[in-house]
C-alpha cells in the first residue's frame, strides 16, 4: 500500500512540475541548490539562459544547465551542448523531474 501511495504522490508532483528557463532573479536559489547538491562553498556564475529549472509549487526543485560548445565530427564543426550543474533537491529526487527537463531540452 505504501508503494502505491508513493506512486500516486509522485504522479501528483510530476503533474505540478513547471519547466522554465532560469531568470536572473532566480540565480540565488540556483546557487543555493548547487551548494546543497555539490557541497561547494562557492557560487556558480551560469548565464540564466543556459539553465532549465523544474519548479514544484513555485519552488526550484531541479536544475539542468547546458553550455553551448562546438566539436569536430568527421571533419566538420558541429554544435553540441555540455551538460553541467544538474541538481535536484533531496525531497524531489527519484521522481522523474530531471527526465521531464531533459525531454524539454
Amino acid at each position: 500500500m505504501a508503494a502505491q501511495q508513493r506512486d500516486l504522490d509522485i504522479s501528483e508532483i510530476l503533474s505540478k512540475v513547471k519547466v522554465t528557463i532560469m531568470i536572473r532573479e532566480e540565480h540565488a536559489e540556483f546557487n543555493h541548490l548547487a551548494r546543497l547538491s555539490f557541497a561547494a562553498p562557492f557560487d556558480i556564475n551560469m548565464p540564466p539562459e543556459w539553465t532549465l529549472c523544474g519548479f514544484v509549487d513555485g519552488k526550484m526543485a531541479t536544475t539542468y544547465s547546458s553550455c553551448p560548445m562546438t566539436m569536430r565530427f568527421n571533419g566538420s564543426r558541429v554544435a553540441i551542448a555540455g551538460i553541467t550543474v544538474v541538481t535536484t533537491m533531496p525531497l524531489y529526487r527519484q521522481m522523474g523531474i530531471l527526465r521531464k527537463i531533459t525531454e524539454t531540452h
